[in-house]
């Protein structure tokens, strides 16, 4: 009787437990149902940190290649068609004859060919009449197709970030995903996505005995489902109950979704490597990451080396372990065989295709320096940390192109002179890191439509562009001549770029010291005409000349041309012996190519809430500081630096638009510098070592190659324009007569006639 009573009591302990389980459990499901729908109503993705591109800009007269052209199209979704009906998002190219036929006003004579687009939004027809080489004709927009000015294609969201985790990441729709993809991803991950409800016994039993029989981390065993889950709402932390809330999880997002969009998220949010600081999510960044290749492109055996990485990115990547990466991807081939996705010719085909060579890899990395840059902005504006937690649309004047050529060419352009340079190269074997600096500002708007703050974010994150203080040497003699430009020498006439200065033997004493500057060259020219001291940038005679028109009268001028660095009232002010950031030096040479009105430079056009609320917007600012006319005639004489001058090897090196510069070399050569400029456009390169050491490098070896490669991108998209001279001024020719008296050993183009600009 009392052993029944003991069983009676156990028996209702044991169903008071379970009942309290149960509505634990019930409590706990809800909570987690709740939890989902929750985070499901704020959408899928954490409220990010989103950077856009500038907009695409097309008109008539810019000069596009095929390619660009292309790759801007595909990044933005688009895709080609051949049929004659173009749908949102598709484009085609058209013969003259064809593109006619779409058209009510005749097409320019020398329309060869038109690239003909829909747009999603508005849902409209664009068009561009081109011609043998790809310039613009004329631009239309409309249906039925009109003449515009100008037709745009929208910003891109080039990177996004989630508090201060970086992410490389291309939101997909599942119709964006190639059948393929989507077949290998299940093949390998989950053969059972489309029948289980979330979570697979089987599958996860099976995961176990191939981990201990294998004695590695050899399968998971959690469904497609489980790892969106893992990833979306939990951590990565391999904990019991972690696993078992993973699950649950599953099975609750299982009832509230359906398959289609777990798969779309799925293939957004899995972690497929790095890229620098980078992760790299979801198969539309891994695409461009591994395959160079947007994944609209992507053919059965890529597919299938996407899906390989899933299981382990570090362990399969085809770059550091290519035999592994091979293994792996046949295998998600076999998959995909044995359950009836492809046939056996595929199979066999599909095996023999090569990985992706690192040589051909082009690892786009979402501008970081450029992100840095605007980060600290935006810090500085007290917009952080507010929208880390609200969200942000952040747009800039990014031109991704040209980001991703500024790139390419400082890396190119630091592995050339570790190569060929031999004091470079022995620094090298001795650890030492060579690097770079670019910045590239659109004139008409003041923005920076690149930025490269090092060589590469993964060697160093330090940005040169924005925080370093860097001595200027001779790039800053233009604010020299342009304050002399604006004063009168000893007998009460005005300086002129003809005006004669000295270039003897000087020393100057000043407060108990002695200095004597010396000409890079060790020669001495006699009188010299100022345009001809600029352009050959020689020392002696450009401290003489500051001398004389007063340290304080050169310190005013770079005031106002925009310098804010420390600057003092001694001799050396004049040879650049003092330190600037590189974005000043951006903004006093904007002011210069802008005939005296210096802009404010901006990296940030507008900023958005996530729901299209205007925060800001950027304003074009600019103050005209000094007198057109006396600008012009610098301008004039800093052109004859690139033709003549310092810097006319940029000719040798494949440069031969109009432009105007100054090369920088500091007295020790630890920095090396060259700006310079177009009608539209300022790009400034700089090159030297973080430590100060001294490479030996001056602007024209060092930063000019380096500027002329990037120069020649940007100068091959516009057809070669003089610069707008100001009213006033007027155009004198010297012929090599005129200038013989000056010239001791004439270069070749010295020879040539001369243009100057006058008053």
């Amino acid at each position: 009787m009392k052993s029944k009573k003991i069983i009676k009591n156990i028996l209702f302990i044991f169903l008071g437990l379970l009942t309290l389980t149960i509505i634990s459990l019930g409590i706990w499901l809800k909570m987690i149902s709740s939890e989902i729908q929750q985070r499901l109503e704020k959408g899928w993705f954490k409220a990010p940190i989103e950077f856009y591109s500038a907009p695409d800009k097309y008109f008539n007269g810019k000069i596009i290649s095929k390619e660009s052209m292309e790759n801007s199209l595909k990044l933005r979704g688009f895709m080609s068609k051949s049929n004659t009906h173009l749908k949102s998002n598709e484009y085609k190219w058209l013969s003259a004859e064809d593109c006619q036929m779409n058209l009510a006003e005749p097409l320019p004579d020398e329309t060869q060919s038109c690239l003909v687009f829909r747009k999603q939004l508005p849902h409209e027809f664009q068009a561009l009449a081109l011609s043998k080489k790809y310039k613009i004709l004329q631009t239309y927009s409309g249906e039925p197709l009109k003449e515009v000015s100008r037709i745009e294609l929208a910003p891109y969201l080039f990177a996004q970030y989630y508090g201060d985790r970086p992410i490389l990441r291309q939101i997909l729709t599942l119709p964006d995903v190639p059948l393929y993809c989507s077949q290998a991803v299940t093949a390998i991950e989950d053969k059972k996505f489309l029948k289980h409800k979330g979570f697979s016994p089987l599958g996860f039993i099976r995961a176990i005995v191939k981990n201990l029989t294998s004695g590695y981390y050899a399968q998971g065993g959690s469904t497609i489902t489980q790892q969106l889950v893992k990833n979306y709402f939990l951590t990565s932390d391999k904990t019991v109950k972690r696993k078992i809330k993973e699950i649950v999880m599953a099975l609750a997002l299982e009832s509230q979704v359906n398959k289609e969009q777990i798969l779309e998220n799925y293939l957004n949010i899995i972690y497929m490597g790095q890229n620098g600081s980078f992760e790299v999510r979801g198969f539309g960044a891994a695409a461009i990451h591994y395959l160079n290749k947007y994944i609209t492109e992507l053919n059965l055996p890529e597919c299938a080396l996407l899906a390989a990485l899933l299981n382990n990115p570090g362990r399969y990547n085809p770059y550091k372990n290519p035999e592994k990466a091979m293994e792996r991807r046949n295998k998600v081939l076999n998959q995909m065989f044995e359950q009836n996705m492809i046939d056996q010719d595929q199979f066999a085909k599909s095996t023999q295709y090569p990985l992706p060579k690192s040589s051909e890899r082009l690892a786009v990395t979402p501008a970081p320096y450029y992100v840095d840059a605007v980060f600290k902005q935006l810090t500085e504006m007290n917009f952080l940390p507010r929208f880390s937690e609200e969200g942000l649309k952040v747009f800039t004047y990014l031109n991704l192109d040209q980001q991703k050529w500024a790139s390419q060419t400082l890396l190119d352009g630091v592995q050339n002179l570790e190569k060929n340079n031999a004091k470079i190269a022995k620094l090298k074997t001795q650890g030492q890191e060579l690097q770079a600096m670019l910045i590239h500002v659109d004139l008409q708007t003041g923005g920076l439509v690149s930025l490269m703050g090092g060589k590469s974010y993964k060697i160093s994150q330090f940005n040169r562009a924005s925080d370093s203080l860097r001595q200027v040497g001779s790039i800053f003699k233009p604010l020299v001549y342009l304050a002399a430009l604006e004063s009168q020498n000893i007998n009460g006439e005005s300086y002129t770029p003809l005006t004669e200065i000295s270039d003897e033997p000087y020393i100057y004493k000043y407060e108990g010291q002695i200095w004597k500057p010396q000409n890079y060259s060790g020669q001495f020219h006699g009188k010299i005409p100022l345009y001809y001291a600029l352009k050959n940038s020689i020392n002696v005679a450009t401290a003489r000349l500051g001398i004389d028109i007063g340290l304080e009268h050169i310190i005013d001028v770079a005031r106002r041309m925009g310098v804010q660095s420390d600057l003092k009232p001694v001799p050396s002010l004049t040879l650049g012996a003092f330190e600037m950031r590189p974005l000043e030096v951006a903004k006093v040479f904007s002011g210069l190519a802008r005939m005296g009105s210096v802009p404010e430079l901006h990296l940030i056009q507008s900023l958005e809430s996530l729901n299209g609320e205007i925060i800001y917007q950027a304003e074009m600012k600019s103050s005209l500081q000094v007198a057109p006319q006396k600008v012009a005639q610098l301008v004039g004489m800093l052109k004859q630096t690139i033709i003549s001058g310092t810097a006319r090897s940029a000719k040798k090196f494949g440069f031969h638009s109009i432009a105007a510069g100054k090369t920088g070399t500091t007295s020790d050569t630890k920095d090396a510098w060259f700006a310079g400029f177009t009608p539209s456009d300022l790009v400034v390169t700089w090159v030297g070592y973080d430590n100060n050491t001294s490479s030996g490098l001056t602007g024209a070896s060092g930063a000019l190659p380096i500027w002329v490669q990037y120069m020649k991108t940007v100068t091959d998209q516009t057809e070669d324009q003089d610069f707008p001279w100001p009213d006033g001024v007027s155009k004198k020719t010297l012929t090599f007569e005129d200038s013989m008296e000056w010239l001791d050993s004439p270069n070749e183009d010295e020879r040539l006639p001369m243009e100057l600009i006058v008053e």
